[in-house]
């Protein structure tokens, strides 16, 4: 949409840039065209045609960047969406992290109790297997 907008309001400027180029001024409704549409305008050296070419380009110019701005907006939005479609929802989200945490705590456990085996295994002393329960009382 926004590039829509910009490109309508790019309009009238490249309007005013044939104008000049061709005819050396700007016809009453585009010569309005500064003052409606810029708030912080520059001067606008109206004696010199070449300055107001170059005026009216970087105005354009100025009109291009925005657009351009936000076209990679949109795209990044669009990824944004379709990289946000390629998750599983909350709740298997939730599930897949518990059984990763359970999956751990196990793989824990059995290298603690393989490292215990191998010290029982070379003859060196072991400690006991430690088995810590907690509860929570409220």
């Amino acid at each position: 949409m926004a590039k829509r907008v910009i490109a309508f309001r790019r309009g009238p400027w490249e309007t005013a840039r044939r104008e000049m180029a061709d005819q050396g001024n700007l016809s009453v409704q585009i010569n309005e065209l500064p003052r409606r549409t810029l708030h912080q305008a520059d001067p606008v050296p109206w004696g010199d045609r070449e300055a107001v070419l170059k005026w009216i380009d970087r105005e354009i110019g100025k009109l291009q960047t925005i657009q351009q701005i936000y076209q990679e907006k949109e795209i990044l939005e669009r990824e944004a969406s379709q990289a946000s479609l390629a998750l599983p929802p909350k709740e298997a989200m939730e599930k897949i992290l518990r059984y990763e945490t359970s999956n751990s705590r196990q793989l824990y456990k059995a290298r603690v109790e393989l490292e215990r085996l191998k010290c029982l295994r070379r003859g060196e002393a072991a400690p006991p297997p430690i088995k810590v329960e907690v509860s929570h009382a409220g």
